[in-house]
């Protein structure tokens, strides 16, 4: 806030009528000097109460925002410290470099599936029907991503999600005998294999195929006769029995055609 300058004051060397003039000018223009510095006073204090109370609320929300982040840093802490203690517990570890020894041997464990998922593929590339090098490099690589990935979530406890597909060999086989397995060939469908060949499909309304892959009932056979092993010969026709039933002896075929109902029909000679 400017304030106006004062007029030059009166000088003892001056003629007595300049300085009678000069007296004049400097006493008239007081008034003004007077109410401008008062102003310029008031404007000063208002600004100061300004700064300090803008002042005092950054430094509260200061001290709020430290004092918060403080509580998530302990709390941070004490979750850690609780994870580590769990960890070491669940171990029976005494310290923290049996925690390592375990992760160690895990490490060790899944390196070790690779190498041994890497041999067999080289091994069975002909079986696979794989000649071309950059075929085999694939499969191989397909293989040691299935090993590491089932291993680790084998390790952490968690699921165990394996490739889908018709793909030799399949995802889940023994050691040794890669092309025995199961497969997932579709969506909600899985097969067992042999040889490598699909011998039992279940599909997706949980039908069952047995040497097809299109099973058209709940039970499909695709073959020239089903087999039941062992005779039975119910005492009497309303003997114990569940619809549906069917069963043999050497002279009957008997048919269970209601709940505790036999029917039979009687096996002749050709």
């Amino acid at each position: 806030m400017p304030i106006s300058a004062l007029p030059t004051p009166p000088s003892r060397a001056a003629s007595p009528s300049t300085f009678a003039d000069q007296a004049d000018a400097l006493l008239a223009a007081l008034p003004l000097f007077v109410d401008e510095a008062n102003a310029l006073q008031s404007d000063v204090t208002g600004k100061q109460v300004i700064v300090s109370s803008t002042y005092s609320a950054a430094m509260a929300a200061g001290l709020a925002s430290a004092a918060a982040n403080a509580a998530a840093a302990t709390q941070a802490k004490a979750q850690a410290e609780y994870v580590r203690d769990q960890a070491l517990d669940g171990l029976g570890a005494a310290d923290n470099s049996q925690v390592l020894g375990q992760l160690v041997g895990a490490l060790a464990y899944v390196l070790d599936l690779a190498s041994k998922a890497t041999g067999e593929t080289i091994e069975n590339r002909g079986t696979f029907g794989v000649t071309d090098r950059a075929e085999l490099y694939a499969l191989m690589f397909t293989e040691l991503l299935d090993k590491i990935g089932v291993t680790a979530r084998a390790i952490s406890g968690g699921d165990v999600i394996l490739r889908a597909g018709t793909t030799l060999p399949p995802p889940l086989s023994p050691a040794g005998d890669r092309d025995t397995g199961v497969q997932f060939p579709g969506a909600d469908a899985v097969a067992l294999l042999t040889a490598g060949l699909e011998r039992l499909r279940v599909d997706a309304s949980g039908r069952v195929g047995i040497g097809t892959n299109a099973p058209s009932g709940l039970l499909d056979v695709a073959d020239d006769k089903v087999r039941i092993r062992l005779a039975k010969t119910p005492a009497t026709a309303t003997a114990s029995g569940t619809q549906g039933e069917v069963c043999w002896d050497a002279t009957y075929l008997y048919v269970c055609t209601a709940t505790n109902t036999w029917r039979r029909v009687a096996l002749t000679t050709w």
